[in-house]
């Protein structure tokens, strides 16, 4: 889905002041693959990411900030090749357990100018492309915390609203399979 440079300057740059969704400081790091990795060393980027025993994730400066978040220009230095933990923001996911996920919605100026129409087809291409699908099936269970625990664990954390279960049913899959729905 990824937001087209026209609405980042117009509503994200304009309208939310802090980029709480560049930060740490109401989210895990944004997880990322090899390939991930491979590309964004591409634009020439070095020493970004580290390895935890969930897996590999972009690095964040002191001030909660990711490191490819320019504070001046309230954008992203890697933009076109931006993580997909990234790229469907709005949106995030969290497993409640092995097999099953929600979907959510963070509350920002962009997603409270979104059609509620536009949800589902979002949500849709994420459950059925597979870029998607590889990340996240890869990155389950990374950063859940942020909404399993009992209160958030986050001072002045941005709202969210749950969504529908999450679904794969892309291709790709060895069995199509229906996470979620009963």
């Amino acid at each position: 889905m990824g937001i087209p440079q026209t609405i980042i300057d117009s509503i994200c740059i304009r309208e939310c002041k802090t980029r709480w969704c560049c930060s740490i400081r109401h989210f895990s790091p944004p997880p990322v693959s090899g390939e991930d990795i491979r590309l964004i060393q591409k634009t020439g980027a070095a020493e970004f990411y580290e390895k935890t025993e969930q897996g590999f994730h972009l690095k964040c400066r002191s001030d909660g900030y990711c490191t490819f978040f320019d504070p001046e220009r309230k954008t992203c230095a890697v933009y076109p090749v931006r993580p997909p933990d990234c790229r469907i923001f709005p949106f995030d996911y969290f497993a409640l357990d092995a097999e099953h996920g929600q979907w959510v919605i963070w509350d920002c100026p962009f997603s409270r100018r979104m059609d509620e129409d536009q949800i589902p087809a979002a949500l849709d291409r994420f459950e059925t492309d597979p870029r998607y699908l590889r990340h996240i099936l890869g990155s389950w269970t990374f950063g859940n915390e942020a909404y399993t625990s009992a209160s958030p664990p986050y001072k002045h954390a941005p709202g969210f609203r749950r969504l529908r279960p999450f679904r794969i049913i892309g291709p790709g899959l060895p069995t199509a399979r229906v996470i979620g729905l009963k």
